[in-house]
């Protein structure tokens, strides 16, 4: 498990911690929206193969969800790093229900993280 500081939303651990298992990926500011503003993470990632699990994860095609996820790419202009930003596409309505579509999202990127996927993903 990750350690972070005494501001982390508890209901973005998980996910946090989820990310944080792939390969090159690094989280640095989450908000689980507080039932008033979309869900978000902020992460780094130096893997192709975990970018494009993600990609998978989160794609309409197959993450199953009734608030909808996209994965953002957002560039710095003083260094040639991307960084990356995972945002629910609506507001929970409350714990449960932001939980449960968590634990499914995390769920979606154990599955496309399996060995038998690694050919496809690579480059």
């Amino acid at each position: 498990m990750n350690k972070y500081d005494e501001y982390m939303d508890e209901e973005c651990i998980a996910f946090c911690d989820a990310l944080n298992e792939l390969p090159g990926v690094e989280t640095f500011e989450s908000c689980c929206g507080h039932y008033k503003e979309p869900y978000h993470i902020f992460f780094r990632c130096k893997d192709f193969v975990s970018l494009a699990i993600l990609a998978r994860a989160f794609d309409r095609r197959y993450c199953v969800s009734d608030i909808g996820w996209e994965v953002l790419a957002d560039t710095l202009d003083t260094t040639p790093v991307y960084n990356f930003w995972l945002r629910s596409k609506g507001v929970f309505k409350n714990k449960e229900h932001l939980m449960a579509d968590i634990e499914k999202r995390i769920e979606d990127i154990k599955y496309w993280s399996q060995d038998k996927f690694k050919e496809h993903f690579k480059a």
